[in-house]
């Protein structure tokens, strides 16, 4: 514990963990992951890394492993479990279905309903009455409920989504501020709904199969607040991200589920390749050329290491559409982090690889928009991120760590902070 403290004052920010900021308000323990490899410094000639791959990739091969290094090359090499261009996987129902819904799988009676962000599922903020026809729901929340149907593809494993709710119920219970599931009328945190397409024009063009209407559907606890996107950025906040996200994975550690283990989907750093098959959405020149470079980059120095990188059951998606905060009672401009939500790209996966995080992020979203252009969510990341991407991208990482362990001593040196044993 005092060991991942210890990596918590040296990582203090939102590209800590899995997120997808990059520049100031981001860290790392392994620079050589996440930088320019022509910045890089390394005591291995980059001829021995590339016959270093070679070696673990005919190994692979031998012993059926997945091939990693040429798995975005080839057409044999799709997962299960992965997303594929031109699949339409998000539910399409609407507010006004939603009453129905509730009262049906769990037997509440909803009085208002609001659609809020989502990349690939459909969530709704619902408020009920206090009267309900559910006796698995001891106590009616006062602040509403969240329902929430997954889309197709990740409705197809159960395991998965049971695993989630158990990570919730697991952190829930030992005081975390995250969103706790509630039981249905039969008694279980999730039930399977079939949910047809209305037949239109867009229906018939993408050939939805029938199959792909049916979707998981969940109801979790709704915690109110803001979410950090909604707030100025400042470096107090993103040193509070850093040891939310450090107490966060201090935490996973002793939580354990084989299902995770084996998950595979397009989010996962060790599927960075992956998103070679989706540049076709990312049209300037510009940004597709620094995607590849960061792909390239990523086959030669990250992929051979894989294997001996630092693992653990993550939350996946730390991100300012998920972190929320909330305002002191006497001081409406600062803000402090309060509670995090979903936990839909929970896996035990790398811990750090900011580049290729940002990468995912900004392909995915552009090919999610192309599928869905009213969804003006999908292209917050975009606003900002292919400059900070760019920056970060070209600045040696002695640079850049410079600039973190910076921004550390600043915020230590005004809120005095605590030794590593008065933390623990």
């Amino acid at each position: 514990y005092e060991r991942k403290l210890h990596q918590l004052s040296n990582n203090m920010t939102f590209g800590w963990r899995n997120s997808i900021y990059g520049s100031e308000y981001s860290s790392t323990r392994t620079a050589s992951q996440v930088q320019n490899p022509k910045h890089k410094s390394t005591s291995t000639a980059a001829g021995k890394t590339v016959t270093l791959a070679q070696q673990q990739e005919q190994g692979r091969r031998q012993t059926g492993e997945v091939d990693w290094f040429n798995m975005s090359a080839s057409p044999d090499s799709s997962k299960k479990g992965l997303l594929q261009p031109g699949q339409i996987i998000r539910p399409m129902i609407k507010p006004s279905d939603v009453p129905a819904l509730v009262l049906k799988l769990f037997g509440l009676t909803t009085v208002s309903v609001k659609e809020l962000n989502s990349y690939d599922d459909k969530n709704f903020h619902i408020k009920v009455e206090s009267s309900k026809n559910n006796q698995n729901i001891e106590e009616l929340s006062p602040n509403g409920y969240v329902l929430k149907i997954l889309n197709s593809m990740d409705s197809k494993n159960e395991k998965i989504v049971s695993a989630q709710n158990q990570m919730m119920l697991f952190l829930h219970s030992r005081g975390f501020n995250v969103p706790k599931p509630q039981k249905n009328i039969h008694g279980t945190h999730m039930i399977i709904e079939e949910i047809n397409f209305p037949v239109d024009e867009f229906v018939e063009n993408n050939e939805i199969e029938k199959q792909n209407n049916q979707y998981l559907v969940r109801l979790l606890t709704f915690i109110p607040g803001k979410i950090l996107h909604q707030v100025l950025y400042t470096t107090d906040l993103a040193y509070e991200c850093g040891v939310f996200i450090a107490k966060l994975d201090n935490e996973l550690m002793k939580f354990q589920n084989e299902d995770l283990k084996s998950r595979q989907f397009i989010w996962m750093l060790e599927n960075t390749p992956e998103l070679s098959k989706f540049m076709f959405a990312v049209r300037d020149e510009k940004h597709n050329k620094l995607i590849q470079e960061i792909l390239e980059a990523w086959k030669m120095n990250v992929m051979p290491l894989i294997p001996s990188l630092e693992k653990g059951m993550i939350h996946g998606d730390f991100n300012e559409q998920n972190i929320l905060v909330n305002s002191e009672p006497h001081d409406s401009t600062t803000f402090h982090i309060n509670g995090l939500l979903d936990f839909g790209d929970v896996q035990h996966g790398c811990y750090e690889c900011v580049a290729a995080r940002f990468a995912q992020s900004l392909v995915m979203g552009a090919y999610s928009y192309e599928q869905d252009p009213g969804n003006e969510y999908l292209l917050v990341t975009a606003a900002k991120g292919w400059d900070i991407l760019a920056n970060f991208w070209k600045t040696p990482k002695e640079e850049i760590i410079n600039q973190w362990n910076e921004s550390i001593k600043s915020y230590q040196n005004r809120h005095s902070v605590p030794s590593m044993r008065q933390l623990q």
